[in-house]
Formats: C-alpha cells, sequence, structure tokens
C-alpha cells in the first residue's frame, strides 16, 4: 500500500511539474505547445518532453529564461 501511495505522490507532483511548465511558455506566448509522455518507453532520456514554437531567437530565450525563473523559484527545483 505504501508503494502505491508513493508512486501516486510522485505522479502528482510530476504533473505538477509539467502543469508549471507549460504554464510558463503560455506566459510568454509560446506556440504549439506539446507536452509527450514517454514513461512507457524502456530506453527514453525522460519521462516527459515538452515542445514548444516561437517567432524568433530572442522570444524563444524570453520562453526558457521563464520557465527556468518559474521552476527554481515556484517548484524549488534546479533545472
Amino acid at each position: 500500500m505504501k508503494a502505491n501511495s508513493q508512486a501516486k505522490t510522485k505522479a502528482k507532483q510530476q504533473q505538477a511539474l509539467i502543469d508549471l511548465i507549460v504554464e510558463s511558455i503560455h506566459d510568454k506566448k509560446g506556440l504549439k505547445v506539446i507536452s509527450l509522455n514517454l514513461s512507457e518507453l524502456n530506453d527514453s532520456m525522460a519521462d516527459h518532453f515538452i515542445i514548444c514554437e516561437g517567432t524568433s531567437a530572442p522570444h524563444m530565450r524570453a520562453i526558457a529564461d521563464n520557465v527556468t525563473y518559474k521552476v527554481k523559484h515556484e517548484a524549488g527545483l534546479h533545472p
């Protein structure tokens, strides 16, 4: 039972992080945001990929900087 509870807690934390990242992208008007769940693949380098588009290099830098800032300050993680 304890392992099942821990797995649910971890899944909720992961989903909260994904939601925060997607929100951060939308804050800076990121385009075509896609979240890919790769957790079922045995040889993937990550459990999730979040992909988006921007209109220019400065726009993409603003999106990346906002994601980094929010993950550090709101989630307490170091991306």
